[in-house]
C-alpha cells in the first residue's frame, strides 16, 4: 500500500496539471473583443502624473479623464484636471457642453 500512494498522487497531479493550462493569447483576446462587443456601456477612468524637472525645478501634476459610453453611440469624454473641454454626444448630436 505505501508504494500505490506516489503513484495516485502523481495520476492526480498531473490530471491536474492538464487541466490548469491557462488559455492562450488569441483565447483571452477573443473574450476580451467579445465582452466589450455586447456591452450596453462602458466607464474608463485614468490618472496621468507628469513630472517636469529642471537644475533648480521640479512639477509634478497630475489629471484624470473620464471617458462614459452607452451604445448607441452615447459617450462622454470629461477631463479632469487643470485644462480641458467637456465633450457629450447623445447619439445625434456632438457638443462642446453637457447637453440637457
Amino acid at each position: 500500500m505505501y508504494r500505490s500512494i506516489p503513484c495516485i498522487v502523481f495520476g492526480i497531479a498531473s490530471g491536474i496539471a492538464t487541466y490548469a493550462q491557462p488559455p492562450d493569447a488569441e483565447t483571452i483576446l477573443n473574450r476580451a473583443r467579445e465582452t466589450f462587443t455586447n456591452a450596453r456601456t462602458l466607464e474608463v477612468r485614468a490618472v496621468t502624473v507628469t513630472t517636469t524637472t529642471g537644475v533648480d525645478f521640479e512639477q509634478t501634476q497630475r489629471s484624470g479623464l473620464l471617458i462614459a459610453s452607452e451604445q448607441p453611440g452615447k459617450y462622454r469624454i470629461e477631463p479632469r484636471g487643470m485644462a480641458g473641454q467637456t465633450i457629450v454626444s447623445d447619439g445625434q448630436q456632438l457638443s462642446p457642453t453637457p447637453l440637457i
